[in-house]
């Protein structure tokens, strides 16, 4: 009798701990699969609720007419609107990139947690390389529905490359969003100061020479800013950059609209 009741003890003791654990590692899960047990089922039912009032919350961000602006600048110079995930989710939603020298990492921060508040998470840029003195920091903001109805503006199917290429915006989305705070972001982002000629360059050379004309207009019809094309050699064909008049009153009028939206480490490049 005894030996019965050690081995009924132990049969106990051994069943007890293991539900135990089983009901632990339940109660810890992402995901419950008994739901007719009650209690997991409201475990079950408020992580899902939890994570489904984020991603609503997520989804429902959308950016100030000021950030509109901005992004519009953004997207003239080198950031880009991509789907990291299409590859598995093609209908996932799209997001904003951007990568900037080390150099200027206060400007990448400000940019991020400042200029794109509620757009991004939290976290700091990310250092290339990793493991070494980097060189560049980069930064994606959140994917949200904006971003992906933006990517149909701003991205032209190639079906020969397989590839969405960017293009300059209609006329009429311009008209909405471009203003001195894009001009500011498009120089921060992908101008510079050319000693040579005394004068400040884009560097546009991702679009064709009829986008960059229409640019050109664009400039001297709201903001009576003179600028040229100018052709570079790339490696494959030639580009074009947007070269201003190096005339005093052209770039004290461009420095005018411009220098209130910048950023103090990107002064210098208005000479």
């Amino acid at each position: 009798m005894e030996g019965q009741k050690s081995v009924s003890n132990l049969h106990f003791f051994f069943y007890y701990h293991l539900s135990k654990k089983k009901i632990h590692n339940l109660r810890n899960s992402r995901f419950i699969f008994n739901t007719n047990n009650s209690a997991s089922w409201n475990i079950n039912k408020k992580y899902y609720s939890t994570q489904a009032s984020k991603a609503s919350k997520a989804n429902s961000v959308v950016p100030t007419l000021f950030q509109e602006q901005a992004i519009t600048g953004l997207l003239l110079g080198d950031g880009c609107l991509r789907n990291a995930n299409s590859h598995k989710r093609p209908t996932g939603n799209y997001r904003l990139h951007f990568t900037f020298k080390a150099s200027v990492y206060d400007f990448i921060c400000w940019l991020k947690f400042d200029v794109l508040i509620r757009l991004c998470t939290d976290t700091k840029p990310c250092p290339y390389p990793p493991k070494d003195i980097p060189t560049q920091y980069s930064f994606d903001s959140r994917s949200i529905p904006f971003f992906t109805d933006l990517h149909k503006v701003w991205y032209s199917y190639n079906s020969l490359t397989n590839k969405y290429i960017k293009l300059v915006p209609n006329n009429e989305f311009l008209s909405l969003y471009f203003n001195e705070v894009s001009l500011a972001h498009w120089i921060m982002g992908d101008g510079y100061y050319d000693n040579t000629n005394k004068t400040i360059i884009i560097c546009s050379e991702c679009f064709t020479y009829e986008e960059i004309i229409r640019l050109i207009k664009l400039l001297e019809t709201k903001y009576e800013l003179v600028a040229t094309p100018t052709k570079r050699k790339l490696k494959e064909g030639v580009g074009y950059r947007i070269r201003f008049s190096g005339k005093v009153d052209n770039l004290d009028r461009l420095r005018k609209l411009i220098k209130p939206h910048m950023h103090p480490l990107m002064l210098y490049k208005l000479g």
